[in-house]
């Protein structure tokens, strides 16, 4: 017996089925536009034959990946360390005669960490390009805005970084191999409420991942029996952030969460100095940015925020020597998921023994694939178990924090 829900949340309908065994996602974009004209040029490829997979498993050429990720704007930072090391993995698995015996082709999309440019980019690598096998290497406001348009094309889409809660449910055919914020925002409030703060002012960014990381902690801060003092939202291409420091001065609060990009957390601590604001500073896991102790130096020590958490494998570590011997350089955010991205995927194709994503959708249920980010095992969801790791600034290094 299956149960249907629709729940109606900004600008989507999701769509849930529930089976006895697993459970179906459908998200609809209402958006008759988008869908429409997609779904008309979709189909119009197919029929010339553009999809392209057709090709007889094992038979040589190439298999193209479509990459969604951020190439310019406030989180091109992230792109430039996903695509590098998307580009390493690449590599390595052509070297090894690529996925089963078909070269490996990226095509890469710039999304701009923007939802319409998220829209814009899937558009154009499944029903331009027609792709059915797409990376989100990506920010959760375009990882959301795109799954719709993924899903009514059936193309598989595999979501590398992206954490809003909501992922969870948007498809059948969408996966993703990092953590849900849904924990990351239970982790960081959690360490609030036991460091002895209870009076914290919320800062977060107007966009996926701003909503998603702060809604969860503010209700497990209030759970908790914490309390917000005061929460504010700001755009995400803002500069000047005086006005609502200065209204959470007011509320006199002990701790501060801001959620925000590299750029955004200079400015708001820096800022914040100026107006005499002083509380404890918490933050998301885009706080990993060695940038920011280098623009802020002891305005951010002891600064304290959650983070995807490293692994000690011998993978990751093959995986951090391997990126500095052709780089020169250490890898930067979020590289690791975006290496493993598409070694998950190789694993589910070579699994599946298809690249069919009716096939893929499948079978990546029963892939356990243990690499760089740990071990990635989907649930009926197509949602893995992975621990996030809370961290501080200590003498201008990222280490582990130590409660106490």
């Amino acid at each position: 017996m299956k149960k249907v829900l629709l729940i109606l949340k900004n600008k989507y309908f999701y769509r849930l089925t529930r089976g006895d065994e697993k459970v179906n996602r459908r998200i609809i974009l209402i958006s008759a536009a988008v869908i429409a004209v997609g779904l008309v040029v979709f189909f119009g490829l197919n029929q010339m034959g553009l999809a392209g997979l057709s090709a007889p498993e094992g038979a040589g050429g190439t298999v193209k990946i479509g990459i969604m990720l951020p190439l310019t704007g406030d989180a091109a930072l992230y792109g430039e360390s996903i695509g590098t090391s998307l580009e390493l993995a690449k590599e390595e698995i052509n070297a090894e005669g690529g996925i089963l015996g078909r070269e490996v082709e990226l095509v890469l999309e710039d999304s701009a960490c923007n939802a319409n440019e998220g829209v814009k980019a899937i558009n154009s690598l499944v029903n331009l390009k027609g792709l059915k096998l797409i990376i989100a290497a990506e920010c959760s406001g375009p990882s959301l805005t795109a799954a719709p348009v993924a899903e009514d094309a059936k193309a598989l889409y595999l979501v590398a970084v992206a954490s809003n809660p909501d992922i969870k449910y948007a498809g059948d055919y969408v996966f993703r191999i990092a953590p849900s914020d849904a924990q990351q925002g239970k982790d960081i409030a959690q360490i609030v409420y036991d460091g002895g703060f209870r009076n914290t002012a919320v800062l977060f960014m107007d966009n996926a991942y701003g909503e998603g990381i702060a809604g969860v902690f503010m209700e497990e801060i209030g759970r908790l029996g914490g309390k917000v003092a005061i929460k504010q939202r700001f755009n995400q291409d803002d500069s000047d952030f005086r006005t609502q420091l200065l209204k959470t001065k007011e509320t006199g609060p002990d701790s501060l969460f801001v959620v925000g990009y590299p750029q955004a957390y200079q400015l708001i601590i820096k800022q914040m100095y100026e107006l005499g604001l002083n509380a404890q500073i918490f933050a998301g896991d885009t706080f990993k940015e060695a940038s920011i102790v280098e623009a802020l130096g002891d305005k951010v020590e002891g600064a304290i925020f959650s983070a995807y958490a490293e692994s000690n494998s011998e993978e990751f570590r093959r995986f951090k020597e391997a990126y500095r011997k052709k780089y020169g350089k250490e890898y930067g955010p979020y590289g690791d998921y975006g290496y493993d991205s598409l070694y998950v995927l190789k694993a589910g194709i070579e699994y599946a023994k298809s690249f069919d994503p009716e096939v893929l959708k499948e079978k990546l249920y029963g892939v356990e694939y243990r690499g760089v980010t740990g071990l990635t095992k989907f649930d009926s969801y197509g949602e893995v178990d992975k621990p996030f790791g809370i961290m501080t600034v200590k003498d201008g290094m990222f280490v582990p924090y130590e409660a106490g």
